[in-house]
C-alpha cells in the first residue's frame, strides 16, 4: 500500500512539472518592522524583538520587492504570495485585520502620533495558538505593488479584540522574522527539451522532515536540489489525484481518513516520526505498530551522540558587595533580645575607705555628694535607648524647586531643590541629598552641609545572603554533536525589586521582578505586559518581605499595597506597608502562602497608593523594596 501511495505522489508531481508553466519561488527581503502604541503615542518601538498587535497596538511591516524579483516582473506573473508570521505569545485570542499602508514611515522614528495613512482592510485572520505560523494570502496586494511600484509602503496589522505578539526581525532568540513568499510564473518561453539521458543509479534517499501545516494550494515552486541521482528519466502518465493532507499531531480519539498525515508527538508508542492513513474510519490504531492502517512516510532521526562534557570554567573573582544581599528563606522576626548587663563600675577614688562593691541592688536614696573619685575604666557600651520624642515642627520654609536629577556627578552644576542619589562618586554612597544653593558644582554631598542636605539615608547593609549556585559549566568541547538538553533543574529563588511612588493622588503602577524602578517614570500608569517576566520553569511563591522609607515631605494616609500578578491576574500574595517619617524604615511581611507558577507563566508586581498628605507644595516620595521567595 505504501509503495502505491509513493507511486501516485511521484506521478502527480511529475505531471505537474510538465503541465504548469516554468515557475520560481522567492522570499521578499524585509526592510522594516515596528509597533506603535496608543498608550504611548510619542514613543518609538522599532528596536523591540516583538511586534505588538491589539490592546491599542498596531504593527507595521515593509518588504523590498526590487531586490527579490527578477527585473521586469509584472503583476500577471505573480502566481501566489503569502505572508508568514510567527506567533510568539497569545495574551488574548481573536481576529486580526490586514491593511495596506499608503504613506511613508521610518522604522526607527514612527510613533502612534506619526502613524502613516492606512487603506481599508483587505482581509482578516484568527490567531488562537502560540508557537506556530499564521499564513495569510496577499497575492492581490503584491500584484498591486508591481502594477504601481510607488504604492509599496508595506502592511499594517491591528485588532479590536485580540492581544497578540509576533516575532520581529530583531528577535535573536527564535529568529522567526516575518516572511513574504512569492511564486513567479511564466518567466519566458520554455526551451526545447534536451535528449533523455541514461538513467543513473538510485541515489540514497535523505531523511524526510516533519510535514508542516498545509497552506492554501499554490503553483508548485521550483524543484529543490536533488540527492545523488542520475539524469531525470522520461515523464510518466498523470496519476490519479491523491487525498494527501496534514492533520496535525496524532490523537487516539480522532477519526482519520485515507491520505491524512499525522506526526507522532507524544501520543504514540514511539514518537518522532510521521505516518499516512491507509484507510477511512481510522480510529485508535497506534501508527508505529498498525501497518494495516498506517504507513511510515518520515522516520524520526536518531538521537545524536552526546558531546563530551567541557572542562569546568575557572571560578570568577568574587564581585564587590551589592547594596543589599539577597534574603535567603527568612523565618518570622524573632523577639527582641534582653538588654545586656550594665558594665562594671570603675574602682573607687581615695576619698574614703570604701569596701568592695557587691552586686548591684535596688536604687537607694541619693546620699550627700562626696569628693569626686578617679575616673574608672569605661564600661562596655549598653544598648541604645529608645528614640526621644520628636521636636516641635519648624516654620514652613519658602516653596522650593524639588526635582530629581539622577545620580550625583561632580562635574554637573545643580540648582537649589534638585535631588541626587550618591551611587558611586560620593565619599560615602547609598543616600540621597537635596541641593541648597544654585551653581552647586564639585561639592561632595555627604561632607558639604552648606551646599547639600540629607533627605533619604542609606539603609543598613542586610545580612549576607545564602551562597549562590555554582558557576556555569564551561563551553562544550568539539567531540561530537551536542546531546539533547536535560530537564530543567529546581531549587529556591529570591527575587529583589523596588518601586518609587508619590507623584499622583491615586497611583497604580506595575514593575518587574529583579529590577529597580526608574524614578523618571514615577506617576505614569504602566501596563502589566510591559513588565511581565516569563518563567522558564515552575516554582511556588510562599513569602514576601517589604521595607519602605520616605523623603519627609508630607505623609501617606493609607498603606502602599504590593501585589504579585500571574498572567495578568492578582494572586493571594499581597501585603500593605505604610512608610514612616524621614530617615526611618518600615517593614512588613507575609508568609505561609502558596502561589504556584507554571513554566511559561508571566509574573509582575503591582504597587498601589490611594492617598497622602502634602507638606506645602511638596508630595511625599516613598521607596518600597520587595523581596520574594519562590521554591
Amino acid at each position: 500500500m505504501m509503495r502505491a501511495v509513493a507511486l501516485r505522489l511521484g506521478a502527480a508531481l511529475f505531471i505537474s512539472a510538465i503541465a504548469v508553466p516554468a515557475a520560481m519561488a522567492t522570499d521578499a527581503t524585509i526592510v522594516a518592522d515596528a509597533s506603535v502604541s496608543s498608550a504611548r503615542p510619542n514613543l518609538n518601538f522599532g528596536r523591540l524583538s516583538n511586534l505588538y498587535v491589539g490592546n491599542g497596538n498596531t504593527a507595521l511591516i515593509r518588504f523590498d520587492l526590487s531586490s527579490s524579483l527578477p527585473a521586469g516582473t509584472t503583476a500577471a506573473q505573480i502566481g501566489h504570495a503569502t505572508l508568514r508570521l510567527y506567533v510568539n505569545r497569545v495574551n488574548a485570542p481573536g481576529s486580526i485585520n490586514l491593511q495596506p499602508v499608503t504613506s511613508t514611515w521610518d522604522e526607527l522614528a514612527v510613533t502612534n502620533a506619526t502613524l502613516p495613512a492606512l487603506g481599508p482592510a483587505l482581509s482578516s485572520f484568527s490567531v488562537t495558538d502560540v508557537n506556530q505560523y499564521a499564513v495569510i494570502d496577499v497575492t492581490t496586494l503584491v500584484q498591486g505593488w508591481l502594477t504601481t511600484p510607488g504604492s509599496n509602503y508595506g502592511i499594517a496589522l491591528s485588532s479590536a479584540g485580540a492581544n497578540i505578539l509576533f516575532d520581529s526581525k530583531e528577535n535573536d532568540e527564535t529568529s522567526h522574522l516575518a516572511q513574504l513568499d512569492i511564486t513567479v510564473t511564466s518567466q519566458g518561453p520554455v526551451g526545447p527539451a534536451g535528449p533523455i539521458g541514461t538513467t543513473g543509479p538510485q541515489g540514497i534517499q535523505g531523511a524526510a522532515g516533519v510535514p508542516g501545516i498545509q497552506g492554501p494550494q499554490g503553483v508548485p515552486g521550483i524543484q529543490g536540489p536533488a540527492g545523488a541521482n542520475g539524469a531525470t528519466g522520461p515523464a510518466g502518465p498523470t496519476g490519479a489525484a491523491g487525498t494527501f493532507s496534514f492533520a496535525s499531531n496524532y490523537a487516539a480519539a480522532t477519526t482519520y481518513t485515507e491520505g491524512q498525515v499525522v506526526f507522532c508527538s507524544t501520543a504514540c508508542s514511539t514518537n518522532g516520526s510521521s505516518y499516512i492513513s491507509l484507510v477511512n474510519g481510522n480510529t485508535g490504531f497506534d501508527p508505529p505498530t498498525s501497518s494495516a492502517q498506517w504507513a511510515l512516510i518520515a522516520q524520526a532521526g536518531a538521537t545524536g551522540t552526546p558531546g563530551a562534557t567541557g572542562p569546568t570554567g575557572a571560578t570568577g573573582p568574587i564581585g564587590s558587595a551589592g547594596p543589599q544581599g539577597a534574603i535567603g528563606s527568612p523565618g518570622p522576626i524573632g523577639a527582641t533580645g534582653i538588654t545586656g548587663p550594665i558594665g562594671p563600675q570603675g574602682p573607687a577614688g581615695t576619698t574614703g575607705a570604701t569596701g568592695a562593691i557587691g552586686p548591684v541592688g535596688p536604687q537607694g536614696a541619693i546620699g550627700p555628694a562626696g569628693p569626686t573619685g578617679a575616673t574608672g575604666v569605661t564600661g562596655a557600651t549598653g544598648p541604645q535607648g529608645p528614640a526621644g520624642p520628636t521636636g516641635a515642627t519648624g516654620a514652613t520654609g519658602a516653596t522650593g524647586t524639588f526635582s530629581f536629577a539622577s545620580n550625583y556627578a561632580a562635574a554637573t552644576t545643580y540648582t537649589a531643590g534638585q535631588v541626587v542619589f550618591c551611587a558611586t562618586t560620593c565619599s560615602t554612597n547609598g543616600s540621597s541629598y537635596i541641593s541648597l544653593a544654585d551653581g552647586n558644582a564639585g561639592f561632595d554631598p555627604p561632607t558639604s552641609n552648606v551646599k547639600w542636605a540629607l533627605i533619604v539615608q542609606a539603609g543598613a547593609t542586610g545580612a549576607t545572603g545564602a551562597t549562590g549556585p555554582a558557576g556555569p559549566t564551561g563551553p562544550t568541547g568539539a567531540t561530537g554533536a551536542t546531546g539533547p538538553a536535560g530537564p530543567a533543574g529546581s531549587g529556591s529563588h529570591i527575587f529583589m525589586a523596588s518601586v518609587i511612588l508619590g507623584q499622583a493622588n491615586s497611583s497604580t503602577q506595575f514593575f518587574s521582578l529583579n529590577s529597580s524602578y526608574d524614578p523618571s517614570n514615577v506617576g505614569t500608569f504602566l501596563t502589566y505586559n510591559q513588565f511581565a517576566t516569563t518563567f522558564p520553569q515552575a516554582c511556588t511563591f510562599d513569602s514576601m518581605f517589604l521595607t519602605s522609607g520616605q523623603s519627609g515631605f508630607g505623609n501617606f494616609g493609607s498603606p502602599i499595597t504590593i501585589t504579585l500578578f500571574r498572567n495578568g491576574v492578582a494572586t493571594a500574595l499581597t501585603k500593605g506597608i505604610t512608610p514612616t517619617s524621614t530617615n526611618t524604615l518600615a517593614s512588613a511581611q507575609i508568609t505561609g502562602q502558596s502561589v504556584a507558577i507554571a513554566a511559561g507563566d508571566t509574573v509582575a508586581l503591582q504597587a498601589t497608593s490611594t492617598s497622602f498628605t502634602t507638606n506645602g507644595s511638596f508630595v511625599p516620595l516613598a521607596t518600597v523594596s520587595v523581596s520574594l521567595h519562590c521554591q
